[in-house]
């Protein structure tokens, strides 16, 4: 049987990051707090993707993000919504 992860949006950024070595803290405004605030055009495959203080996922280069919607959701790739800030990871 295999196991399935579930994460809310802070800790599948924080996952998925980690994979790639990179250390990220829990919650949405700290993850923030780590990157470089970039404008949407500048933003590139691998940025985050911040709904401050409500939401955080990881940018697609192409106008999507990938996220956990919720607790318990699957993961999606969706179109960004809104108006979001863009922040990069300095590495």
């Amino acid at each position: 049987m295999r196991s399935r992860a579930l994460f809310e949006c802070d800790g599948f950024v924080k996952w998925v990051l980690g994979r790639f070595g990179i250390t990220m803290p829990r919650s949405v405004s700290s993850q923030a707090a780590r990157g470089i605030r970039i404008s949407r055009g500048e933003a590139q495959a691998g940025d985050l993707v911040v709904y401050p203080g409500e939401h955080i996922g990881i940018y697609d280069g192409h106008g999507g993000i990938v996220d956990s919607p919720d607790w318990g959701r699957k993961v999606s790739h969706r179109s960004v919504w809104g108006s979001p800030q863009y922040y990069r990871i300095p590495g």
